[in-house]
């Protein structure tokens, strides 16, 4: 059992994502927003961790009506 190495990993990662990217473009490009949508969702989190939290009962009133 031949085991790769960090070098032949990164060649094949490599390799995969070029292959998807000029085989499946469409399919590629939905990953990439994704992925976009993710880091806008990060800055959001750390934007609203920097102001003050509601509390969980006033969530909740406002849930119940």
């Amino acid at each position: 059992m031949q085991l790769l190495t960090e070098k032949k990993h990164k060649e094949l990662i490599k390799a995969s994502l070029l292959e998807i990217m000029t085989e499946n473009k469409e399919f590629f490009k939905e990953i990439f927003l994704e992925i976009i949508e993710d880091a806008g969702m990060v800055n959001a989190i750390q934007e609203g961790r920097i102001n003050k939290f509601v509390d969980e009962k006033n969530i909740v009133a406002i849930l119940e009506g």
